[in-house]
């Protein structure tokens, strides 16, 4: 079943299916990494399971809307001959003890159990992290009276889950559909049709697909059980499932059947808001941009109050390279009180952008702006933050982002909003982005005390012994920092915390580090080479702190500016060694070793890079590069189109555009 268990991840994380002679199984496992990868088991009921396993398959397109969550559909009991295999109900219905997939590097599990007692249904969920400190199953049981009911509370339960595994907040762009108007009498065909479209997705995954399988027939019962729900959930199941066909890992068998008809569904689902956003989104990968903006312009226009339908347009706007428009939206809708804690966020995020290229906005909607000049974008941005947090408060990814806007102002409100971000970031790494910019400051001892507080309310926590060393350092105590340090490393066995740990000794131990690692990064850059002095000094900074990145790079980058790429070579392998999953060693990796003629080894690193990390911009975009040149078109574009929606002006896409340009000229 490894072969299953490489084409699920595949699948979840957006890229194509393993071949049999390809990436091993355990390069895709990411035990220790985000994000949280849930095994969906299925929903066990003797009245009625499919529609028991329908409700399974709608939480799990709930539980995708957060950021950090891949979800793994379980859904059918795998076992024999795939080619003889023949589907029955029977196999869709198990418990998480009857049947596991090996090799899957799930790391939650999600099972249950769904009773019918006259009109009533009691919805029972179990949820195992292996990331919980304690092995404890939890269960979470709902009772509802009907079946309309219990799919209206689903979003619902889908953020309990998300809260109870710590997942951060949902997805700037929320596409939870408004269940009024949803006719009951469909649903339950329709919740039937879902789990099937699920099955059949991973029956293709494994290559068990019967040969009479008919995807424009599938297609079209799905789109019209959908249709004849109503309301706005028909449409966003439809188009959900739709999408998820797309991946490219199902995209060849459905390709034919969904690809370029999004303007089709947009007029069958014209009165779903969530049905539109969401087919706009895909019409605009495919490339009809222009038409996919005009889609999200009209339903803005008809459903004013959707904050979802203005964040969509606004993020159509951003991929189109048109941040006066995206400005203006947003704006818009902040002038409209049609808003979000996401939106706030989004808004703060591109003033701030902004603002580092040295641009002004023509005007400004938070804050009563006295002129244009650069620190009125400062104080807007922060005045978004703060109507964020006052929407979600516990928001510490915002928090964070006020702070660092009012260290740049030197605000009073500075240090009382710092010691609330020390006691709202459990891991220390909002609180490290922070303490980094203490150096803009004359006077910072408050939020050393603010830290040293911290550390004394929490003496087991190694983050919080990390940041006060760090900030010790700033202030000039390395001795102070040294003692921090070292009982922070007898409190952690965390890779990045050990990272950072080994190179603030490296600081404690030489107080000129960081000058002389920018002097030999400037170099570096300028494509120049080194001196043997400053080849040493790197290379002690190696020995010395085996799990700290840059002086990796900088020595490997050194090399490859010498022409030496066999010292580069041996450089980055010592990295990958120590630090297997950091994607600017497999990029630096993949190149030497395409470059060198070891082209699919170069291939199985970014697809080892992929697996961990399926939004890497510049691994997204050389993968695509290589494809191409293996004339591996269909899944060259894809990887593209995934990069470009991410960040269309990444250096290394641009570069890769440029080539593939030229060879088409």
């Amino acid at each position: 079943m490894e072969q299953l268990a490489s084409n699920l991840m595949a699948h979840a994380r957006g890229l194509g299916v393993v071949d049999d002679d390809s990436v091993p199984t355990s390069s895709l496992r990411s035990l220790n990494t985000s994000p949280l990868r849930v095994g969906l088991w299925p929903l066990v009921s003797d009245e009625a399971p499919e529609i028991a396993m329908g409700l399974m398959a709608v939480l799990g397109l709930l539980l995708e809307r957060w950021p950090f969550i891949l979800v793994y559909r379980l859904f059918v009991r795998a076992e024999g001959d795939p080619a003889a295999y023949r589907w029955q109900l029977a196999d869709s219905q198990f418990d998480v003890d009857d049947w596991q997939l090996d090799y899957l590097d799930e790391n939650v599990a999600i099972w249950g159990r769904l009773v019918e007692s006259g009109s009533t249904l009691t919805l029972t969920l179990n949820v195992e992290s292996d990331l919980s400190p304690d092995d404890d199953v939890q269960t979470l049981t709902y009772i509802s009276p009907d079946l309309a009911s219990l799919v209206e509370r689903l979003p619902v339960i889908a953020g309990e889950i998300a809260a109870m595994l710590d997942a951060g907040p949902v997805g700037p762009i929320t596409v939870a559909a408004d269940d009024a108007g949803m006719q009951p009498e469909a649903l339950s065909d329709l919740l039937r049709a879902m789990f099937h479209w699920e099955r059949d997705l991973l029956l293709l995954l494994w290559n068990a697909l019967p040969e009479d399988f008919d995807a424009e027939t599938r297609v079209a019962s799905l789109r019209d059980m959908a249709a004849t729900v109503g309301g706005d959930f028909g449409g966003w199941a439809f188009v959900s499932l739709a999408r998820r066909a797309l991946r490219p890992a199902t995209r060849p068998t459905y390709e034919s059947a969904l690809a370029g008809r999004w303007a089709d569904v947009i007029a069958q689902f014209q009165d779903s808001p969530a049905a539109v956003l969401l087919a706009a989104q895909a019409r605009f990968g495919e490339g009809q941009e222009a038409e996919a903006v005009r889609d999200l312009q009209r339903a803005a226009s008809q459903w004013p109050d959707r904050v979802d339908l203005r964040l969509g347009l606004a993020e159509l706007y951003r991929r189109s390279g048109n941040a006066q428009e995206m400005i203006d939206t947003l704006q818009q809708a902040i002038e409209d009180d049609v808003t979000s804690a996401s939106l706030f966020f989004i808004y703060g995020g591109l003033l701030a952008s902004l603002r580092q290229s040295g641009l002004v906005i023509n005007r400004f909607a938070l804050i009563d702006a006295r002129d244009r000049q650069l620190e009125r974008m400062v104080e807007e941005a922060a005045a978004a933050y703060e109507a964020g947090l006052e929407l979600e408060p516990q928001r510490a990814d915002m928090l964070q982002r006020l702070v660092l806007m009012l260290v740049d102002l030197g605000d009073e409100r500075l240090w009382p909003s710092f010691e609330r971000l020390v006691e709202l970031d459990k891991t220390g790494e909002q609180v490290r982005g922070v303490v980094e910019s203490f150096t803009l400051l004359e006077d910072f001892a408050e939020g050393i005390d603010v830290l040293e507080a911290a550390v004394a309310a929490h003496p087991d926590r190694a983050d919080l012994r990390v940041n006060l060393a760090m900030a010790l350092l700033l202030a000039d105590e390395p001795d102070a920092a040294g003692e921090q340090l070292e009982q922070a490393q007898e409190l952690t066995d965390d890779s990045p915390l050990m990272a950072e740990i080994e190179r603030l000794f490296l600081a404690v131990d030489d107080p000129e580090f960081e000058i002389r690692l920018g002097e030999i990064t400037e170099l570096v850059e300028a494509g120049k080479g080194l001196p043997q002095r400053d080849i040493a000094y790197l290379e002690d900074a190696i020995d010395n702190a085996p799990l700290f990145l840059a002086p990796y790079l900088l020595l490997a980058r050194a090399f490859i500016n010498q022409n030496q790429a066999d010292r580069a070579l041996e450089v980055l392998l010592d990295a990958q060694q120590n630090l297997p999953d950091e994607p600017e060693v497999i990029e630096l990796l993949a190149r030497l070793l395409w470059d060198s003629g070891e082209k699919d080894l170069a291939l199985d690193y970014l697809n080892n890079g992929l697996a961990v990390h399926p939004d890497d911009v510049p691994l997204l975009a050389l993968a695509g590069r290589y494809l191409f040149e293996q004339e591996q078109d269909a899944e060259a574009r894809a990887l593209l189109a995934r990069a470009e929606s991410l960040n269309p002006r990444n250096r290394v896409l641009r570069e890769v555009q440029s080539f593939i340009a030229r060879q088409l000229d």
